[in-house]
């Protein structure tokens, strides 16, 4: 995949989100936005993004009530990370890598034991991506947005990821945040990144 189709790839994503936004996500139920925010923070003029977009992922799991994120929260982090990976942005990797990142690399889709590479910086993550990444992983990365990330809940690992758990996100401890925790490197196919993209 050429740098020219994956900055195709962002518009469109962006087109995506903007069309979203047009349009009302029906809830089955009302967000959690009190665990959402930092204490003693109010939800500001991301209360409406964040309540009316609460359930937009693939599972239509709420952000706030299991993972205890705001939406704009996922949004803003998910767009970091975008950025940062298409762009190399290093300021913009920064803001959303939780240092250090741990990074498992399966070369098969069987069960095997991942290498693991640890991610220090904005300038190790540069070079995993270009040495250790495919285009079509990178293209995953690239077509990452609310609506077609996984929530999870549970005391584990809440949170939620692009793809079939190619990138992890989580927040931090302080509530104001959500930043990659983890990645997930294995063969991915063209088919796996058409399903991955679609809302």
């Amino acid at each position: 995949m050429s740098k020219s189709r994956l900055k195709h790839c962002c518009l469109v994503i962006c087109f995506l989100e903007v069309f979203a936004a047009s349009t009302s996500c029906a809830q089955d139920q009302k967000p959690c936005l009190e665990y959402a925010y930092p204490k003693g923070q109010t939800p500001g003029a991301e209360a409406q993004f964040d309540s009316t977009y609460d359930t937009l992922n693939v599972n239509g799991g709420s952000f706030s009530c299991g993972p205890a994120i705001a939406a704009s929260k996922a949004r803003d982090a998910l767009e970091a990370f975008r950025y940062g990976v298409l762009y190399h942005n290093k300021a913009q990797l920064d803001a959303v890598l939780q240092y250090p990142v741990t990074v498992r690399i399966n070369k098969t889709l069987g069960v095997e034991k991942p290498e693991v590479v640890i991610i220090h910086s904005a300038k190790e993550w540069f070079s995993l991506q270009k040495y250790r990444m495919t285009d079509i992983q990178v293209g995953v990365i690239a077509c990452s947005w609310l609506g077609n990330v996984t929530v999870t809940a549970g005391y584990q690992s809440p949170g939620f990821y692009i793809g079939d758990g190619l990138v992890w996100f989580q927040r931090h401890r302080d509530g104001a945040r959500v930043w990659v925790t983890s990645v997930n490197l294995m063969p991915l196919t063209s088919e796996m990144l058409t399903k991955s993209c679609v809302p």
